[in-house]
């Protein structure tokens, strides 16, 4: 949740540069940090990243470098306030012995029965088409379904469809760093499938998102679509 809301203040913080916004934000990244150190750390730092080139890009020249300023004031405190707890988790690792935290491997989808040389190939979109839609079928298409009709909703203002592009990026580089980041401090990839948490409570939010605005029109594909993920 710490992540989800620092992505939406991210968003805010590009349109209205505040000290105090700034402040809040370093406050929210440092209990994300604190609460875990993948997710608050590892997720929220790839994704706050993408997101502040997005409000960068979308900004006038003129307003970017009040923004940068912001953004760096909330990073300086977050570190700061969150260096205790680093530093502990820094003396753990090396009291393991632990060379890696992080390997950067796709997620293995397919089984033995494919080839190896095919499995290479097509795991990665595996990932995507197969593994997700299995995992998360209550939501995951209608989710997706969620976003587009969000973004394709001329009725949105632009303070609402900011936000809903900004959690869309949220969700995607959640999703991401679930794929392509595997912890390796254990025997086993647990601490890092903890990366896909954002993106389960957004695309949850933006299915629910759809279903409601779609109540009385289960004739339309979307609708369908949605009514049997939620089922």
């Amino acid at each position: 949740m710490c992540v989800v809301l620092a992505g939406l203040q991210i968003s805010r913080l590009a349109q209205r540069p505040r000290r105090g916004d700034a402040v809040a934000l370093g406050l929210v990244a440092t209990a994300a940090f604190q609460s875990s150190v993948w997710v608050g750390g590892v997720v929220l730092a790839v994704a706050a990243t993408a997101i502040g080139l997005l409000q960068l890009w979308s900004l006038p020249p003129g307003s970017r470098w009040l923004f940068l300023k912001s953004a760096a004031i909330a990073a300086a405190l977050a570190a700061l306030l969150a260096m205790p707890f680093i530093y502990d988790q820094t003396v753990s690792t090396a009291m393991r012995g632990d060379a890696a935290l992080i390997a950067f491997t796709p997620v293995p989808v397919l089984g033995s029965a494919w080839p190896a040389s095919l499995r290479l190939l097509l795991d990665p979109l595996a990932y995507w088409l197969v593994y997700l839609p299995i995992e998360f079928a209550a939501f995951y298409l209608a989710g997706l379904l969620g976003i587009g009709a969000l973004i394709a909703d001329r009725k949105l203002d632009d303070a609402s469809l900011q936000s809903v592009r900004t959690l869309s990026l949220l969700a995607a580089m959640s999703l991401i760093t679930g794929w392509l980041a595997a912890s390796v401090i254990g025997d086993n990839n647990d601490l890092g499938w903890r990366a896909v948490l954002p993106a389960v409570m957004v695309l949850v939010a933006f299915a629910a998102a759809l279903i409601s605005r779609w109540p009385s029109s289960w004739s339309r594909p979307a609708g369908v679509v949605a009514a049997l993920g939620s089922f």
